[in-house]
């Protein structure tokens, strides 16, 4: 072989050898990064064996729950109404509505009395004091003011299970009349005791706290069908008794008959049991005598 053959022949070969190492790094120039699998930042690799950390979740807000409601009770549903006074000066109780009358004792300044209603004569209260019933002057009571009507009506269901279940409502007839004063309505039932069913409910008005319908259990009585009081000036239709002096009645009237005054729904009569002349009439014409008549 001559020298230049044998020139280009060692040429070649390095040529060769060059292009051959080349092609091997190709894959990792550009720095350092293989074409097709791409290098991940130490930092940010996972353990295939590690469990994953899991997503940080808020807590649940709980939903505000309002506190239950204590359901009322009988004696919050149904109240009293008594009426009671304050005595303002030493007063003398007589044993009837007159000074004339046999004096029972004497009553101090600051005493608490219960007054009963007003006597016939307009001057004097019937009152109770220590278990003993008497006769004082008005003008030595301080009487407090007609509290407003209670709107808040208890259900068929309610007044139905306080006749049967709670107050066991008796009667000699197959009716028992209620007059509940605090809400100024008169219940009329139909049945038997512990098994009493609503009839009607009525707008009613009762006597005024200077003049408060008498409270208690009784029974009717007789009737009649008209009545004029000269010490009221005015007259009602359809009258039927339940206990002395006191009855359910109409409307008021004038003596020609006119009306006079059909004020229902509040404490506003002389302490009768003022009504609708058309229910009055209802209980004049249907409930018998001896019905028991429940009046709180």
């Amino acid at each position: 072989m001559t020298k230049v053959k044998k020139y280009i022949f060692i040429s070649m070969t390095i040529g060769l050898l060059l292009l051959a190492a080349v092609g091997c790094n190709f894959n990792t120039i550009k720095g350092n990064k293989p074409i097709g699998n791409k290098t991940q930042d130490p930092s940010t690799t996972t353990d295939p064996d590690q469990d994953p950390t899991p997503e940080p979740t808020a807590e649940p807000t709980p939903e505000p729950t309002a506190r239950p409601t204590a359901e009322p009770t009988w004696d919050e549903l149904v109240k009293g109404s008594a009426v009671y006074a304050r005595v303002n000066k030493d007063l003398k109780v007589y044993s009837y509505a007159s000074t004339a009358s046999a004096v029972l004792g004497n009553i101090e300044a600051g005493s608490t009395v219960l007054l009963i209603g007003q006597s016939s004569k307009l001057s004097m209260a019937s009152i109770r004091y220590n278990g003993e019933k008497g006769y004082v002057s008005y003008d030595g009571l301080s009487i407090p003011e007609d509290p407003p009507t209670n709107t808040n009506r208890l259900s068929r269901e309610q007044l139905e299970e306080y006749a049967n279940e709670v107050g066991e409502f008796e009667s000699d007839t197959e009716y028992f009349l209620w007059t509940d004063i605090d809400r100024q309505l008169t219940y009329i039932y139909k049945g038997k005791t512990k098994d009493w069913s609503l009839k009607y409910v009525w707008d009613c008005a009762t006597g005024l706290n200077m003049s408060p319908t008498t409270r208690g259990n009784y029974k009717i009585q007789e009737r009649g069908n008209w009545f004029y009081t000269e010490r009221l000036n005015s007259g009602f239709y359809w009258w039927t008794r339940f206990n002395g002096g006191y009855l359910y009645h109409s409307y008021s009237y004038t003596r020609d008959g006119e009306l006079y005054d059909d004020a229902l729904g509040k404490r506003s009569s002389a302490g009768c049991v003022r009504l609708d002349t058309n229910h009055a009439k209802w209980i004049y014409d249907n409930i018998p005598q001896g019905t028991g008549v429940w009046v709180n």
